[in-house]
């Protein structure tokens, strides 16, 4: 039977996930640990030598004008890359306390890079923490609110055959819309949909829906076929299916889990805190079906489709 109370406490439900880390992944995981710690020090060494380049303008003897071509054409590095560690190693000249960082594996050249804009001989102790402890987003951030940019001006620029770049600015509440709208188009596609196909998915969506030329043929459509009552239903987005033994959730059941989970996967992690991902959403039965439990909101939970798998696997 539904029920208003959408009160419901997790913590009583068996959707808790214990760490099983077998011996072979244990090795794994250390070796990668490793790896990593070898892969900052190499990083490290490769700024120091870029600096050196620098201060004796040793690109210039290999017949170029500037330091990042030759990081690009003579040390393989990207574009991207060259101009991160070109950035990096000029700003260490007025804070060498940037470069110490790098070298004692507190931060990454990555993170330097973002916060060179910043970080003066003054304030380098509490940018080199920010960097060492925020995450990207929020380190960008605290970088974007200490040194606040006019907005730049939207771009749509030909990249090649068939190919154009748009660029344009959102705002903290406009990309939360837009991560949300990624994360339904992600759902619907069976994949990971990257912001250019999320963002035709709405274009799409949106044009289906309000353009009138559109909506003119449709019309034309159903008065020429009337075939479409013998049309099969469209495959569910939740990845609910129906089975013999199972009757599909009543709307207002799946409103109601919506509305309490916030479509998120509640299960519950080794240190206590939740799943929370958004994507790949399976509605689970607390209660298995075949023991009796039903489509009541009590008994119905969001997890993701990896935390759904594990719970099966556990209790098979």
């Amino acid at each position: 039977m539904f029920s208003e109370n959408l009160d419901f406490n997790l913590n009583e439900t068996p959707i808790v996930f214990k760490e099983h880390v077998s011996r072979e992944s244990l090795l794994i995981h250390q070796a990668a640990i490793s790896r990593a710690q070898k892969y900052l020090i190499a990083e490290a060494g490769l700024l120091e030598v870029i600096i050196e380049i620098d201060n004796n303008r040793i690109y210039e003897e290999f017949g170029l004008s500037h330091l990042s071509p030759y990081c690009v054409k003579h040390l393989g590095l990207s574009e991207d890359v060259a101009a991160n560690f070109v950035r990096v190693a000029r700003k260490s000249r007025a804070v060498p306390e940037l470069k110490e960082a790098i070298d004692e594996g507190r931060i990454s050249v990555t993170k330097a890079k973002t916060i060179a804009s910043v970080i003066t001989s003054e304030n380098h102790s509490d940018w080199i923490d920010k960097a060492q402890n925020l995450s990207k987003e929020k380190l960008e951030k605290a970088v974007a609110t200490a040194s606040p940019n006019i907005k730049k001006p939207e771009k749509a620029k030909v990249q090649g055959p068939n190919r154009i770049r748009v660029e344009f600015e959102l705002t903290e509440e406009e990309m939360i819309l837009f991560r949300r709208a990624q994360d339904l188009v992600s759902q619907k596609q069976g994949k990971s949909a990257s912001l250019a196909e999320t963002q035709i998915e709405l274009l799409n969506t949106y044009l289906e829906k309000c353009d009138p030329v559109k909506k003119a043929l449709r019309c034309q459509k159903r008065k020429t076929s009337r075939k479409t009552k013998n049309k099969k239903a469209e495959p569910s987005q939740d990845r609910y299916q129906e089975t013999p033994e199972r009757k599909p959730l009543k709307a207002k059941v799946r409103h109601a889990v919506n509305l309490r989970d916030r479509g998120r996967c509640q299960a519950i992690m080794p240190d206590g805190s939740k799943c929370g991902q958004s994507r790949w959403i399976h509605y689970h039965h607390i209660k298995p079906v075949v023991e009796g439990g039903g489509n009541n909101v009590e008994n119905i939970v969001t997890l993701c489709s990896n935390h759904h798998r594990l719970w099966h696997r556990e209790h098979n």
